[in-house]
């Protein structure tokens, strides 16, 4: 008889099931693509401060160490290292991040010491400028120490009001007095008297004006108007003396001009 054996069809092999996703790298993935999101928007945050910073009112020996903590802000804000930054897990910083932190870092102190320079008329623009200064500096701290962190919560209170309003909300320090002691080349018993004598000369030097204002011979005014730039010039001289000459210089600066100084060592030499 013949052999009749059933056999089995050849059964297709399955293709192998396609690797499933795991949770854990979409966690890490949005998480890093949140925190790029957050860190960007808190740059720009930054930025506009330091923008605002610029276009206040601010002293002009400050103003070029503003513009460049904007420029390098600005540059932050427009960074992109993705292909550096492609394989690495999560939420990785460039190199270029850190370094504009700590060249911004640098240039908010400088701006600080510039506008603890300013006297007379630029004192106004400097103390509105310190507070947008103070606020640039804690906010970068805040922020360079939650991207360290990795912490996305501590990022997004940084984009919010609340967020960033603690910085603006600190305490003022305390009012310093002066006590028996100032600080500059004089005592507090030397300043006293150089502002009375200034008094004395400011009352000689508006009875000039007066009489130049009234006079009808242009000889007798050319003369009091004459009297009256030497009696401003000595006036300047005693009050910047007073302040270690950080207006215009000291006495002989404002008398003899500025180049009275130089004269002296050419002609030593």
């Amino acid at each position: 008889m013949p052999d009749i054996t059933a056999v089995a069809p050849t059964r297709a092999n399955k293709a192998p099931p396609k690797a499933k996703a795991t949770a854990t790298d979409t966690s890490v993935q949005t998480k890093s693509n949140e925190a790029d999101l957050l860190l960007q928007e808190a740059l720009l945050t930054l930025n506009f401060v330091l923008t605002d910073l610029c276009e206040s009112s601010i002293p002009a020996g400050a103003a070029p160490a503003a513009t460049e903590a904007q420029n390098i802000s600005y540059g932050m804000c427009h960074d992109k290292d993705e292909e550096a930054n492609a394989d690495a897990p999560g939420f990785t910083p460039s190199i270029e991040f850190w370094t504009g932190v700590d060249l911004l870092e640098r240039q908010l102190n400088a701006v600080m010491l510039l506008l603890g320079k300013a006297n007379g008329l630029e004192l106004r623009g400097a103390i509105a400028a310190v507070p947008l200064v103070e606020f640039a500096r804690s906010y970068l701290e805040s922020l360079t120490d939650a991207v360290a962190a990795g912490s996305n919560t501590a990022l997004r209170a940084l984009t919010t009001f609340a967020g960033a309003r603690q910085f603006r909300d600190r305490p003022s320090p305390p009012i310093r007095r002066v006590g028996d002691s100032a600080e500059g080349p004089y005592s507090l018993q030397q300043l006293r008297s150089v502002l009375t004598a200034v008094a004395g000369v400011a009352v000689t030097l508006d009875q000039v004006l007066m009489n130049a204002q009234a006079s009808d011979s242009e000889w007798n005014t050319g003369v009091l108007i004459d009297s009256a730039q030497i009696l401003a010039r000595h006036l300047g001289g005693m009050a910047d003396c007073a302040v270690g000459g950080t207006v215009q210089g000291d006495h002989d600066r404002w008398n003899y001009g500025p180049n009275f100084a130089q004269e002296g060592k050419a002609g030593a030499a």
